[in-house]
């Protein structure tokens, strides 16, 4: 097993450390802060506030490259010093370090790219027209999605993907993140900009490939973004990949997760008749993210915020039985063991 530099690490790609033991050629993470961190031998939970991972920031780029073998360079939105990360990037090239970078990361720069693995969605296309029907996925499928974006959707799917596959399941699963191939989750394709209904077909279509190619007992898809429109400053492209991957599949459990202090029953109820009438799913399952929004209407922007609270919001009925928190072990594990219950009850082929 090998070591990874990430860089530069913030609350997007806490993920990597804290679920390390799930990678799949990796076994030692280093983290580097971005610019405008002073954060050295901080743990690196700092930028999610979850429990320590036992794993400390570096805030030299260079010693960290001394003690790895593979750079993943990602797009971190807390960072924007691109000079840097560009220096940054050659500097691991001389070293010859094998480099990993997601496309939106190198996107902005005029660099050579000759011997590096940048991480792309596959260019998906199949024959569609208005006489096309969906495929039947003869599985069980799971969605999570969230309200918006750094609502910890990766952490829940991680989580899920863990307990499936500690009760022996065989899981295919696409995931959120433009590093998700690294834990052996797939990523969502790129299309033809073209039609929603294509789109909701051809995701029909790429899910099917999947099953066919893998053969496993369940499907756990992540929806990036958001279901919904936040506000005015942030519209979550309202809502069009959710609406066209939930109408490309017949779901059977889905998980919402909402931003902190944006909890209260009515919020949950509002939800759960958006998505059984714009999604065509229900909501089994409610996270509470503990990041919170700062609107900041001057610069009419939204700032995710971090809070230490993890389980403030206590519903009433059925809703506060199926609120989780992904940072508290014992409600994630009741939660995804209902989950997979549930399924186990329901889905005679399960």
């Amino acid at each position: 097993m090998k070591s990874l530099l990430v860089y530069p690490f913030g609350h997007e790609t806490v993920p990597i450390v804290r679920y390390c033991e799930m990678l799949m050629n990796y076994d030692v993470i280093h983290p580097v802060a971005g610019g405008g961190f002073s954060l050295k031998g901080f743990d690196a939970s700092y930028f999610d506030g979850g429990s320590q991972v036992g794993v400390k920031v570096f805030t030299s780029f260079e010693d960290a490259l001394t003690q790895s073998d593979d750079v993943l360079f990602v797009s971190e939105s807390s960072d924007d010093n691109k000079d840097k990360r560009l220096e940054y990037f050659n500097l691991a090239k001389s070293h010859g370090k094998n480099i990993i970078a997601c496309e939106s990361f190198v996107k902005p720069f005029e660099i050579d790219l000759d011997g590096c693995n940048v991480l792309t969605p596959t260019v998906f296309n199949a024959p569609v027209s208005d006489k096309s029907n969906l495929v039947k996925i003869e599985i069980p499928v799971v969605l999570v999605m969230g309200m918006g974006i750094n609502c910890n959707k990766f952490d829940i799917q991680l989580g899920l993907r863990s307990s499936f596959t500690r009760l022996g399941y065989k899981i295919s699963q696409v995931g959120t993140k433009e590093y998700s191939s690294l834990f052996g989750i797939h990523t969502l394709p790129k299309f033809p900009n073209t039609d929603l209904w294509v789109k909701t077909i051809l995701y029909n279509r790429y899910f099917k490939q999947i099953i066919d190619n893998e053969n496993p007992d369940v499907l756990i898809i992540g929806i990036p973004g958001g279901i919904m429109p936040v506000n005015e400053y942030e519209y979550n492209l309202f809502g069009e990949t959710a609406v066209a991957i939930s109408k490309s599949v017949d779901t059977d459990i889905s998980i919402v997760s909402v931003y902190h202090a944006l909890n209260d029953n009515e919020l949950f109820d509002n939800i759960k008749l958006y998505t059984r009438y714009a999604l065509g799913v229900s909501a089994d399952y409610f996270h509470l993210s503990n990041v919170r929004l700062d609107i900041d209407h001057d610069n009419a922007v939204i700032n995710y915020l971090i809070t230490e609270g993890k389980n403030a919001f206590q519903g009433t009925g059925d809703v506060n039985e199926k609120l989780f928190h992904t940072f508290i072990p014992e409600s994630c594990r009741d939660i995804y063991d209902d989950l997979i219950l549930k399924l186990q009850d329901n889905v005679p082929i399960f």
